[in-house]
């Protein structure tokens, strides 16, 4: 099926689940000893804002 997930949510996981991790998708209450991440805040004049930091883009400044 299709999931639609925000780009913060979508970056903490590729930067915290290695390559084939099964991920579960919960609507609703999360289980016991599970927390949702923080999202991380972008500063306005940050070079980094609009850029996806997943993008494989050679030129998107989270690669660098």
């Amino acid at each position: 099926g299709c999931i639609r997930l925000s780009v913060r949510d979508v970056k903490w996981i590729y930067d915290n689940c290695p390559s084939k991790t099964t991920v579960k998708i919960y609507d609703g209450a999360l289980p016991t000893g599970v927390s949702k991440p923080t999202a991380i805040k972008i500063d306005a004049s940050s070079i980094n804002k609009g850029w996806d930091p997943t993008d494989p883009d050679k030129n998107n400044p989270w690669k660098k």
